[in-house]
C-alpha cells in the first residue's frame, strides 16, 4: 500500500475512485474461456495528489504484474495508429537530427516504432522489452537488435545517441527510478505516456486499469523529469490528447531549484470526475440492459485495455458475446473475467450483429470503412 505519492513524495491526497475488483492484466488473453473467467483480480484504490497533480493506484501490488510473451498490446494494426507513429518518428528525427544514430528503446513492445525511426533515419535501433517475441515482432537484424529483458545500467555501456521510452512509465510502482536510469545515459531522451487529463476531462473511463500505478498528468510528468534533473523542451497533448509526449535532455547542476507547475484546472477535473464517471457508467448500464430486452445483437470493437475495461464494468452477464479485434495475435482468445471471444472483422459476416460498441472515437472512421468494406451496414456507438 503506497503511503507517499510516487512521484513528488507528499502526502496530500483526496480519493477519487474504488474499484475493488479489476483485471490484473488487460492485455493478457486466454486460449480457452474457462481459464480466462478465473483471470487474476486486483483492487483499484485511485488517489489524486495535490501537491504535483499526479494520480495513482494506492492499493497496486507488483507482485502481481508480470510481462512475458503472454502480453500482447500492439497497436500497429492499425492505419490510424502507423500514421500517428510515422508523424512523431518523423517528428523526432527532424528536431534531433537522428540520422546515423544509435537509438535505445526501453520497451519496445514488438518492435515496430524502432524499426520505423531507424528506417526513416537511418538509424541503428536496440529495443529492450521483457515481452518481445520474435516470432510475433520485428526480426533482429544489421540495423536492429532486440532483446528480451528490462533496461539496466548495463545497457549503458553501449554506444548512445537517444532514448525512445513509449508506455511504459505508467507500468511501474516507481518510475522514478527509470527516468533517474535514462538521466545517467546523458542522452536526449523522448518519452510518451498516456494521458490522465483526457481521462478527466475527455471521460476516458475506460483508461483506468490496473496495469496502470500511475496515471501522468501534464504538471506530473514534468515533475518527475525536472525533479531528475531534466531539461524539457517539449511537453505536448497528441493524438486526440490521449497521450502525453515528452522531450527533453539531461542536465547536471544539482543546484537547480524547480518551480511547481500550476495544477488548479486539475483539481477542479477531479472533483467533477467522481460524479461524471458514475454517470457514464450508469447510461451504458442501462444501455446494455436496452440490449437485453431487444433483439439487437451487439459486438465490442477493440480487445485492448478500454474493452476488457468496459465489459469489468458491468460483471459476467452482459449481452455481448463477441469482442473484435484486427489484430491477428488476439483473435480466437478470450477476454479475462468476462470471457467474450475475439473475432477477426470478417467474422462479422457470419454474425451480422445490428450494433458495435466502439470505445476510441479515434478509430471511427477507419472501422466504419472496414464494415463498409465487408458489405455491412451496421450501426456503431461510441462509449
Amino acid at each position: 500500500m503506497l503511503t507517499h505519492c510516487p512521484i513528488c513524495d507528499q502526502q496530500n491526497f483526496s480519493k477519487i475512485l474504488h474499484i475493488p475488483e479489476a483485471p490484473v492484466h488487460c492485455n493478457c488473453l486466454y486460449s480457452h474461456r474457462v481459464e480466462a473467467l478465473a483471470a487474476p483480480v486486483g483492487e483499484i484504490q485511485l488517489l489524486y495528489c495535490e501537491s504535483c497533480g499526479h494520480i495513482f493506484n494506492r492499493a497496486f501490488n507488483d507482485d502481481l504484474v508480470a510481462y512475458d510473451l503472454d502480453y500482447e498490446n500492439s497497436l500497429f494494426h492499425s492505419t490510424r495508429f502507423r500514421e500517428y507513429a510515422s508523424e512523431i518518428a518523423a517528428a523526432l528525427i527532424e528536431r534531433h537530427n537522428l540520422r546515423d544514430k544509435s537509438i535505445l528503446e526501453i520497451g519496445c513492445g514488438g518492435g515496430d516504432f524502432l524499426k520505423l525511426i531507424c528506417e526513416m533515419g537511418k538509424n541503428y535501433g536496440r529495443g529492450l522489452d521483457p515481452g518481445y517475441d520474435p516470432s510475433r515482432g520485428v526480426p533482429s537484424s544489421s540495423t536492429l537488435n532486440f532483446e528480451r529483458s528490462y533496461f539496466t545500467a548495463a545497457y549503458l555501456d553501449a554506444p548512445l545517441d537517444f532514448i525512445v521510452c513509449r508506455h511504459v512509465l505508467e507500468h511501474l510502482a516507481a518510475p522514478a527510478e527509470l527516468v533517474a536510469l535514462a538521466h545517467t545515459a546523458a542522452v536526449p531522451i523522448f518519452f510518451e505516456v498516456p494521458n490522465a487529463l483526457y481521462t478527466l476531462r475527455d471521460l476516458g473511463i475506460w483508461d483506468v486499469i490496473y496495469e496502470h500505478p500511475s496515471f501522468f498528468t501534464p504538471s506530473s510528468l514534468q515533475h518527475i523529469f525536472e525533479r531528475n534533473q531534466f531539461t524539457i523542451t517539449r511537453l505536448d497533448e497528441v493524438y486526440g490528447n490521449q497521450f502525453l509526449t515528452l522531450e527533453a535532455h539531461p542536465t547536471f547542476n544539482q543546484t537547480t531549484k524547480r518551480i511547481m507547475p500550476p495544477i488548479s484546472d486539475t483539481g477542479e477535473l477531479v472533483t467533477a470526475f467522481k460524479a461524471r464517471r458514475a454517470e457514464k457508467v450508469a447510461f451504458w448500464e442501462q444501455r446494455l440492459h436496452s440490449f437485453t430486452g431487444s433483439t439487437q445483437k451487439i459486438v465490442l470493437w477493440g480487445a485492448g485495455s478500454k474493452g476488457v475495461t468496459f465489459l469489468n464494468s458491468f460483471g459476467k452477464n452482459i449481452p455481448i458475446e463477441y469482442i473484435v479485434d484486427i489484430n491477428p495475435h488476439k483473435q480466437g482468445l478470450y477476454i479475462p473475467r468476462t470471457g467474450q471471444k475475439i473475432i477477426s472483422p470478417e467474422a462479422l459476416n457470419e454474425f451480422q450483429p445490428d450494433g458495435i460498441i466502439l470505445l476510441n472515437p479515434l478509430y471511427q472512421d477507419e472501422i466504419r470503412q472496414q464494415v463498409e468494406s465487408l458489405g455491412l451496414q451496421i450501426e456503431i456507438f461510441i462509449a
